[in-house]
């Protein structure tokens, strides 16, 4: 059955390429800025095809060489592993896929992946992202049999629209898009499985996360971001634990990796001792371990290959 979910035929746009540094340019300019790193070196066989119609967008990426991608979606998001393997890292929760597994990802989440031969199918609806605005949260779980093949007689009838004059596709193409938005709906926690939403308003904490980014290379506390939210300790971290499963210092430690990675990129600093240094990292041992768990390689790695002379 997860064979048959792979429809390119149902695309209306698409992207083939060998080359590593033409994928990333090519996802930076789609799906936003992100970092990627193959593996091994030579051809990445990477293929992504996609279709966008009202208010639903599903596509199909394959990725044949093994990756680590950094990155985040900006709409609730379905990822569906047909072939392969994909090891996701978010927050202090690592998934592990096996073909016919689901990952339900919040809008905004950041997260890493590491892809080993992999084929999968994306479902994105932004209306139900507006209406689960705050409320869903990252879940993880095998699809049984018959969900897979609902799954599959919605794909069909939207490609079925695609044989039928222009000027007979609008009603059809309206029902088969929002069978498909149905069953991507069937597939989010339900009120028992999603996190209670925290007392403080995800733009309480998207304030606190932005006052976070500007002051990285400042010594920060638990008891100082707690000043700066005016509320307790026991309120962030619910609220950090909820928008990020992460806690609050945890969230400080990952931003801080992320702006040394820019860092380590533009060749700041001259060393990675005095990067780990300038983001407040004591323990250069420990900076590179949570590097590695971040980026898929070490932060020597990258900084030679960004300036190989170095």
């Amino acid at each position: 059955m997860l064979d048959k979910l792979w429809i390119p035929a149902i695309a209306k746009s698409g992207f083939a390429s060998d080359d590593l540094d033409e994928v990333r340019e090519y996802m930076d300019v789609h799906n936003g800025a992100h970092w990627r790193h193959a593996r091994h070196p030579g051809a990445v066989g990477f293929l992504l095809w996609y279709r966008d119609g009202d208010g639903i967008r599903v596509a199909g990426c394959r990725m044949q060489a093994p990756q680590a991608i950094r990155g985040s979606v900006d709409t609730l998001t379905v990822h569906l592993t047909l072939s392969g393997r994909s090891d996701y890292r978010i927050g202090r929760r690592d998934i592990v896929t096996e073909p016919g597994d689901l990952v339900v990802l919040p809008a905004g989440r950041e997260l890493t992946i590491e892809a080993h031969g992999l084929r999968r199918l994306v479902l994105q609806v932004p209306a139900i992202a507006r209406e689960r605005d705050g409320s869903s949260s990252v879940s993880h779980r095998s699809l049984p049999p018959a969900a897979l093949a609902s799954l599959h007689r919605a794909l069909v009838a939207l490609a079925r629209v695609d044989g039928l004059p222009p000027e007979e596709q609008g009603v059809p193409r309206a029902h088969a898009e929002s069978r498909l938005a149905g069953w991507m709906l069937g597939q989010l926690p339900g009120p028992a499985e999603a996190r209670r939403v925290p007392r403080l308003a995800p733009e309480r904490v998207r304030r606190i996360e932005a006052w976070i980014e500007a002051h990285l290379q400042e010594p920060l506390s638990l008891a100082r971001l707690c000043e700066q939210a005016g509320v307790g300790a026991r309120c962030l971290q619910v609220a950090f634990e909820a928008h990020r499963q992460l806690s609050p210092m945890a969230f400080v430690a990952e931003r801080r990796l992320v702006a040394a990675h820019a860092a380590l990129a533009r060749g700041e600093y001259g060393s990675v001792t005095a990067v780990a240094s300038a983001f407040g990292f004591e323990h250069p041992g420990r900076f590179a371990a949570g590097y590695r768990r971040l980026f898929g390689l070490s932060p020597s790695q990258m900084r030679r290959k960004s300036y190989p002379q170095v």
